[in-house]
């Protein structure tokens, strides 16, 4: 099972936080995808608006980070939501994609 890890910063200045990388590629079926807090992330709370049918949400797995499974069964691109909490307090959402088939 291929994990990919996602890097969640928020650059200071920025009304939310900004993935890195924006696009994750997923070519392997039950990829694990894994937001990691990066510069001035005190955690990743939550990740939205992914379908159960096509990824399990594992939810927050300790230090910051979150994680789920995608089943990568259908081609398509899922847009989704972070919620984190910045460093220094606060929260905010950014909306990137996965994009399953590669």
């Amino acid at each position: 099972m291929a994990t990919k890890e996602v890097i969640v910063n928020w650059p200071a200045g920025n009304a939310g936080p900004e993935a890195d990388p924006d696009e994750v590629p997923v070519t392997e079926k039950d990829t694990k995808i894994r937001w990691v807090p990066g510069a001035n992330v005190a955690s990743v709370d939550d990740i939205g608006g992914l379908p159960d049918d096509e990824f399990t949400q594992q939810g927050q797995i300790g230090n910051g980070k979150y994680q789920v499974v995608d089943k990568n069964s259908i081609k398509k691109d899922y847009p989704y939501t972070i919620h984190a909490t910045q460093a220094g307090g606060g929260s905010g959402s950014q909306d990137p994609k996965i994009r399953n088939g590669g």
